[in-house]
């Protein structure tokens, strides 16, 4: 799901809580694109993630700028989060020339994405 979406945007900053309980799948990791767009959902995912620990939640927060310096977003999700900075790809990753970094990680370590199904809209 993306937040780049006005209309979407708009619903999830009604009720954040109840928009990810809807859309998300418990056995899937859903994925919110964006979500630095819509501070309040991060004050959503700690209640999921605090209610369902020590579980998982399988969520994934992504942005494109590093969501920590945004002023607009007070919760942090410390304790809660894992952060991994990726980076654009390499020329000779472009070209199917070179294992993307992106892979590297997800195979070196089981905890990232490894065999996991990624919930569709």
């Amino acid at each position: 799901m993306t937040l780049d979406d006005p209309l979407t945007r708009r619903e999830v900053e009604d009720d954040p809580l109840h928009w990810i309980r809807r859309n998300r799948k418990i056995d899937r990791i859903f994925v919110i694109d964006e979500a630095a767009k819509c501070p309040e959902v991060f004050a959503a995912v700690k209640v999921i993630v605090d209610a369902e620990d020590p579980r998982p939640s399988q969520i994934v927060l992504a942005s494109s700028s590093n969501y920590l310096l945004l002023r607009k977003i007070k919760e942090t999700l410390a304790g809660r989060v894992g952060i991994l900075e990726i980076y654009s790809l390499s020329w000779l990753e472009l070209q199917g020339k070179s294992v993307s970094r992106v892979r590297s990680l997800v195979e070196s370590d089981g905890r990232i994405l490894k065999n996991q199904k990624i919930a569709s809209p």
